[in-house]
């Protein structure tokens, strides 16, 4: 049965047939992996909806309705500003310029919407267009040049154009990298082969693949903290999860066995659980401790300490994984620097009087087995040389 949206745009589209207004040109697309010159038409916003499904805005349209209490519904009216929240920040300084993009120029590009009226290609051109229109009033803000797609293609297709023309690299303002992996999930879910698409959105199938191990990861972390599917709270974090992997592939190559790669990436999930916690202000990087935490972790002497983090009886604050993972990977960073033993024995000597010997804490079981470990090792070189 025809919706009222659908017949207020067929009605649109024969009115202004017949007033020879309608269509406003042809132009190329490719339907059902068919290049076609297709008409395209001026549509008035107020008959489009925004696609509530865009894959632009996934994970953070899941912090939006979690912060508003409710699912957004591009059907209700009242909800379109928050829809402008999402497809244009007004604190982003690209999204601003593409506005001035539009406001001087107009729309170069006609965007895809469905048969009933929903964008799939030109959510934020449309956005773009809303809020000029608010601002100045101006009819030539009111519509949206689009390809309107037959009322029999099926949703697999659907999906196919908005990744052909949303995920391609001369594409326009690119997706983030979570919502990248999320919309290729979708497609996997929705029956396509890793092959078909790579084709599609010129990835190779080495990175398909690996963008969905990533996300198997980011999936068995939110479900480790009690948050299945927020990925909003990973927004920031996807070099983090590069790095993970990146670490289990080193550990694979070295010959590492299936628990110490689980002990590993459980490592890795402490310092992430650390670096979400809103209590704590700092932030372990992925460009520095997280990415020499593999390198640590294979080392004899750094490892102990780290899988500590990781030990049932313990229950570690952020402020000590923060520390752990910090101190094993300046640790690192000076072994790497400093193999001579002359060097690495001044560096201990000179941290280890750094020790306020009128500290509470050197009474700590901790710190005096620590001490024990320290004097071991010690007793080893000494009789070394008296050996020799």
């Amino acid at each position: 049965m025809e919706s009222i949206r659908t017949k207020q745009i067929n009605d649109y589209i024969k009115a202004g047939k017949e007033a020879k207004i309608q269509p406003i040109g042809i132009s190329s697309i490719i339907i059902e992996d068919e290049r076609r010159d297709e008409p395209v038409y001026e549509i008035p916003i107020d008959l489009l909806r925004f696609n509530v499904d865009n894959g632009r805005f996934f994970a953070e349209k899941i912090n939006k309705n979690k912060e508003l209490g409710f699912e957004l519904d591009s059907d209700n009216k009242d909800h379109e500003v928050y829809f402008l929240e999402l497809l244009l920040p007004e604190k982003d300084p690209e999204s601003r310029r593409f506005v001035n993009d539009i406001r001087n120029g107009g729309q170069l590009m006609p965007g895809v919407i469905t048969y009933d009226g929903y964008v799939i290609d030109g959510n934020r051109r449309m956005a773009a267009l809303i809020k000029l229109y608010i601002e100045t009033k101006k009819a030539k803000f009111e519509k949206l040049r689009v390809h309107r797609l037959p009322p029999t293609i099926n949703l697999k297709n659907i999906y196919i154009i908005e990744i052909e023309h949303q995920l391609k690299k001369v594409g326009p303002q690119p997706y983030g990298p979570i919502n990248e992996m999320l919309k290729i999930k979708e497609g996997m879910e929705k029956g396509l082969r890793i092959e078909d698409i790579a084709n599609r959105i010129d990835w190779s199938e080495n990175k398909v693949k690996e963008s969905m191990s990533r996300l198997r990861m980011m999936d068995y972390f939110l479900t480790k903290i009690g948050s299945p599917g927020d990925y909003s709270i990973l927004t920031n974090y996807n070099e983090h999860f590069v790095e993970l992997m990146k670490g289990k592939n080193k550990l694979e190559k070295e010959g590492s066995s299936a628990i110490e790669i689980d002990d590993y990436m459980e490592i890795f999930f402490k310092a992430m659980g650390a670096n979400i916690d809103k209590s704590f202000d700092k932030v372990l990087g992925h460009r520095g401790p997280l990415r020499n935490l593999p390198e640590a972790f294979l080392d004899k002497t750094v490892n102990p300490e780290l899988k500590e983090l990781i030990n049932p009886e313990n229950n570690p604050t952020s402020e000590e994984i923060f520390k752990t993972i910090k101190n094993a990977s300046d640790a690192i960073e000076f072994i790497r620097t400093n193999k001579k033993p002359i060097e690495l024995l001044k560096q201990a000597r000179i941290l280890i009087e750094k020790i306020d010997i009128n500290s509470e804490a050197i009474f700590e079981t901790q710190f005096i087995n620590l001490l024990n470990a320290v004097e071991s090792t010690l007793q080893r070189f000494k009789e070394k040389i008296n050996n020799s």
